[in-house]
């Protein structure tokens, strides 16, 4: 596929993982924009994706914070064909992004999540717990699984 992709990582306190997430859309991906929206991170985050250096990362600090928010400036600021979202803080997930798109071969919408068929969850015990227990709780108030 040789359309243009665009990510976009929303980020908040990420400096020990970010530029590893970048390096590897970087590495894996032709062709790629990287939209970064930095929720004024206090810990060097901007910095660190700074000092990458490449002109096809763009870059948006904002002083207010909220993840919608984040991802619709980077939606709103993308000039790619095809557009994605990844966890700053998660550069295995980073690493299927090439699987994901020749996926969008056959379907309008692909998504990597640990709840759906072939999703494994290395959370600790108590996080799996508490996801569970919501999803469980919004299943009953709205009878969708999320």
């Amino acid at each position: 596929m040789d359309k243009k992709i665009s990510i976009i990582l929303s980020t908040y306190n990420e400096a020990p993982f970010v530029v590893q997430t970048i390096n590897e859309i970087l590495n894996n991906i032709k062709n790629v924009e990287i939209i970064l929206v930095d929720d004024n991170s206090p810990d060097g985050t901007l910095e660190k994706v700074k000092n990458v250096n490449n002109p096809n990362i763009k870059i948006f600090s904002r002083k207010f914070r909220g993840l919608a928010s984040a991802f619709l400036l980077g939606l709103i600021n993308s000039s790619g064909d095809i557009v994605g979202w990844v966890d700053s803080n998660m550069k295995s997930a980073a690493a299927k992004l090439p699987e994901m798109i020749d996926q969008l071969n056959n379907n309008d919408v692909v998504l990597l999540s640990r709840y759906v068929e072939g999703g494994s969850d290395k959370r600790s015990k108590q996080r799996i717990f508490c996801s569970k227990l919501i999803n469980n709780f919004l299943f009953l108030i709205y009878s969708i699984h999320v």
